[in-house]
């Protein structure tokens, strides 16, 4: 008995059998033959994505394989498959394929197979990236699915660049705000195995058109100062265009958003336009310049006054008209009084020679004004000079006789310092018969200025017949 077994080789087999002297021993030969079992290896396969066009050896799926096999498809479509050489190529569209290597086994030995899987995994496909623009104004949600296309389900969105408004991940919802920026947001479906992730990117383009805010200035009609429009509006963009709406004269320069006014120049407005982006709309702003009319000098007169040397008066007293109300400065010149330069800052006055100042009154807007002179004459006062005297007991004495020059003035008597300085209670007669010794006082005027002496009247206890001065005083 004879068993095979792995690794056995051809083998022969010899069966005597001894003779009969004297007959020889005789043999027969029984053989064996091992034939080679056909060995088409061991099974393989691969896995590529779908979009992968790379040419796959299948000798390089199946190991240990006898050459000389012959390849067939068993199933799957699409690709090239080249049987003499086993090469297999994807293409689009190809579906997982098996491809059997057979080696054709020698009698008694049967035929072997082996089988090469190409396995097609469908790519990752987060779809085409997609955009929308909008107007920097829009709070309208925007669903960032809309925007790619032929995705897969199930992939994951992250906003990429971009701030403001409201992104819910989850729901791939975007919700553009006040102050938002341009924003990108990708869409993610992970890759299976070997096929690598697949993104797509939804792009949301802010708009903006925004010319400001609208502004304006006012300015006195005889102004020819140059106003720079883009001061007067706040928030714009660049690049927009000025065109004058409304008034007439002045220079207006569009290119530079220059104007400059004029006499005669009215009330003007200029628009500014950011032309807009689509979808959005221009955007406009406008720039008014009110033209006054500043320059309605006030009505202004002044009176004189007289003053006593040493006395002081309040120039505004002397201002008697100022229509319309302007504010008043005092001066010491016309010049200055014009110029507004060099302002008394103490309008009580007390010159000691005559003296004109000047009031000017300003008013409106602009430096609208009227100056007046207000003459201050100064009077010098009299100078009197008086002696005492003395009567005898139940006599008179005239007063007057005691004043030796009245300085200029006209003579009035008291009985007091401040009747006498009031120029109040004057007595009715200059004779007087005091009954003891006495002060009186005179009042001596000329001009609205006064000067005011102290006349002692003693009592003689003597028999007199005559006054007698007792010196001056």
């Amino acid at each position: 008995m004879f068993t095979p077994a792995a690794g056995a080789t051809t083998s022969t087999f010899q069966y005597e059998i001894t003779g009969t002297s004297p007959c020889p021993n005789d043999q027969s030969v029984a053989t064996v033959n091992i034939t080679p079992q056909a060995n088409a290896g061991a099974d393989g396969s691969t896995s590529v994505c779908d979009n992968s066009v790379a040419t796959i050896d299948l000798f390089s799926l199946i190991m240990g394989e006898q050459a000389g096999g012959v390849w067939t498809r068993l199933t799957g479509t699409g690709g090239i498959f080249v049987a003499a050489t086993g090469m297999f190529t994807p293409a689009a569209g190809a579906t997982t394929s098996t491809f059997q290597y057979e080696i054709t086994g020698i009698s008694p030995c049967p035929n072997d197979q082996s089988v090469a899987t190409v396995n097609i995994t469908p790519q990752a496909n987060a779809g085409a990236d997609g955009s929308t623009s909008v107007c920097d104004n829009s709070v309208a949600t925007i669903d960032l699915f809309s925007l790619i296309m032929g995705e897969q389900a199930g992939g994951v969105w992250i906003r990429l660049t971009g701030t403001g408004g409201t992104f819910v991940a989850a729901t791939g919802m975007f919700t553009p705000a006040v102050g938002a920026t341009s924003s990108t947001f990708q869409y993610t479906i992970t890759g299976v195995s070997p096929c690598p992730n697949d993104v797509a990117v939804a792009t949301v383009n802010i708009v903006p058109a925004d010319a400001g805010a609208d502004g304006s200035t006012s300015v006195c009609d005889n102004s020819l100062a140059a106003i720079d429009l883009f001061s007067l509006i706040t928030g714009e963009q660049a690049g927009g265009t000025w065109t004058r709406l409304t008034g007439t004269g002045g220079t207006f320069v569009a290119a530079t958003g220059m104007f400059t006014p004029a006499v005669g120049a009215t009330t003007s407005t200029f628009q500014y336009e950011i032309t807009g982006v689509a979808p959005c709309l221009s955007d406009q702003s406008v720039a008014t310049v009110t033209l006054n009319v500043c320059c309605i000098a006030p009505s202004l007169s002044t009176s004189n006054s007289t003053l006593c040397v040493g006395t002081a008066i309040s120039l505004p007293s002397l201002v008697t008209m100022n229509s319309p109300a302007g504010t008043l400065s005092f001066h010491s010149s016309q010049a200055d009084a014009t110029a507004g330069t060099n302002t008394l800052v103490n309008t009580t006055v007390a010159p000691a020679t005559n003296t004109t100042y000047y009031v000017r009154s300003t008013t409106g807007i602009g430096s609208c004004f009227s100056t007046a002179a207000i003459a201050v004459p100064v009077s010098t006062n009299p100078a009197p000079t008086v002696t005492n005297g003395s009567v005898c007991a139940g006599g008179s004495i005239d007063l007057a006789t005691l004043v030796t020059s009245s300085g200029g003035g006209t003579l009035s008597f008291y009985m007091t310092q401040a009747d006498a300085n009031a120029g109040t209670n004057a007595l009715g007669s200059s004779i007087v018969s005091p009954t003891i010794a006495t002060n009186y006082y005179v009042r001596s005027t000329a001009a609205g200025c006064y000067a005011v002496k102290e006349i002692i009247v003693t009592i003689t206890p003597v028999v007199c017949g005559n006054i007698i001065s007792t010196g001056p005083n």
